[in-house]
């Protein structure tokens, strides 16, 4: 950029500055426009020029009532800078004004967390909270932190990643909760075809939760078993020692199933972990030529 379209961007925003605090906001607005015309949204090096304008903006739209603009320009704020307490802030206080208290209330908490110490922040954090109470959108929050909750656990486990028990007992737990749910408003007022649908999946993974549950309590027991009578130091026939590492083997394809469909808690990995260190080491030190447990 030449320089001067620096000095423009720069004097139109201070221009757009010096109305502001006049109290010409919309002569403000005008003024910040053609700075953000000028400015180059590509180049890196002007991010912080942008930041400052769309924040500008927003404080411009809060005042004359545009609030969808103010969103929009917060957004455009928090793609430049995650961490902006001011486009939180102000974000909060236009979704106050649509009437999204709960939105406006987490905006508002991720502004104070952000910055603690300042007070117009926790005052506008008391606001929203007030106003979710008078709403009645407490028990609505909760009701949608539960699904937020879920949805982030079932992520979680469709993204391959480990779930902590915790985890596995909110997911059961919401699945549940969503039959009886669907239950009740089958017999009260009917569901529609695709609501049918979601209650006999959500039935079909309760089902195979209880069962995987118990089989898990079987399979750690008896890989708790196979395992000790491995590690006791005490001599084991060769027949036994061939049984133990073919039910090894098995253990270890179950709960990698298991694993995939479900995932596995800490104590079950930590098994599937020392199967597979002993079934490498067998194989280390088997001869070369010794047949498989497989082969005949």
């Amino acid at each position: 950029m030449s320089d001067d379209s620096t000095c423009e961007k720069r004097s139109s925003r201070e221009v757009g500055n010096a109305r502001f605090v006049q109290g010409d906001v919309h002569g403000a607005r005008e003024a910040y426009l053609v700075a953000l015309d000028a400015v180059d949204e590509d180049d890196v090096a002007q991010r912080k020029e942008l930041l400052r304008l769309h924040l500008n903006l927003a404080a411009c739209e809060l005042r004359l009532g545009g609030f969808q603009d103010v969103l929009l320009h917060c957004e455009k704020a928090l793609k430049l800078d995650e961490r902006c307490a001011k486009a939180y802030f102000r974000r909060a206080k236009a979704l106050l004004q649509l009437d999204d208290a709960p939105a406006a209330l987490c905006n508002a908490q991720a502004a104070h967390q952000l910055s603690p110490k300042d007070p117009d922040v926790q005052e506008l954090v008391e606001e929203a909270k007030k106003t979710c109470v008078e709403q009645g959108w407490d028990e609505r929050m909760k009701e949608q932190a539960k699904v937020l909750e879920a949805k982030r656990v079932l992520a979680k486990l469709q993204n391959g990643e480990e779930l902590e028990e915790k985890e596995r007992e909110t997911l059961h737990n919401f699945r549940c909760e969503e039959i009886d749910r669907l239950e009740e408003k089958k017999k009260t007022e009917g569901i529609s075809g695709e609501e049918m649908e979601l209650l006999r999946k959500l039935r079909e993974a309760v089902e195979r939760e209880n069962k995987v549950r118990v089989e898990m309590e079987e399979l750690d027991g008896r890989a708790a078993q196979y395992l000790a009578k491995v590690q006791s130091g005490r001599r084991v026939p060769i027949r036994d020692r061939m049984n133990v590492a073919k039910m090894m083997e098995e253990e270890e394809q179950r709960l990698l199933k298991l694993d995939d469909e479900v995932g596995l808690n800490s104590s079950q990995l930590k098994v599937l972990r020392d199967i597979q260190e002993f079934l490498r080491m067998r194989k280390a030190t088997r001869r070369p030529n010794a047949p498989s447990l497989t082969s005949r």
